[in-house]
């Protein structure tokens, strides 16, 4: 089987964000547990806004856990409002002012979704 269990949860310092500079540190935390099965155990991790064609805000890129792992990782996003004064993230826009970001969890058998975190741009 590989992956026993993933879990991802998410967290925002402030879920306002003014439009001239300002910016909100998104809390990524991934736990899980792997088997004895394989020696890598593949994952990514993400940070969305929208279920149907998500718009990624951020993304781990390749990642891997190790045989019979307990996996606990925290990642730290910076997000901050683009030019339009739209909430986006180091890798993405959600092309919104106000915006339900989320954290998810892709591994090899399983993945996970955070609850959603409403999120908003304003202008001074």
């Amino acid at each position: 089987m590989a992956w026993v269990n993933i879990n991802i949860k998410l967290s925002l310092s402030s879920k306002s964000i003014p439009c001239d500079g300002g910016f909100a540190t998104a809390t990524v935390t991934l736990s899980g547990l792997t088997d004895d099965a394989d020696a890598v155990n593949p994952y990514v991790a993400s940070l969305r806004d929208d279920h149907v064609i998500p718009d990624v805000l951020w993304n781990s890129g390749p990642m891997q856990a190790g045989f019979s792992e307990r996996l606990e990782r925290q990642f730290e996003i910076r997000l901050f409002c683009d030019e339009k004064c739209h909430v986006a993230g180091p890798d993405g826009s959600s092309f919104e002012r106000a915006a339900e970001v989320y954290a998810h969890v892709l591994a090899t058998q399983l993945e996970a979704q955070s609850d959603d975190v409403s999120v908003g741009c304003d202008k001074p």
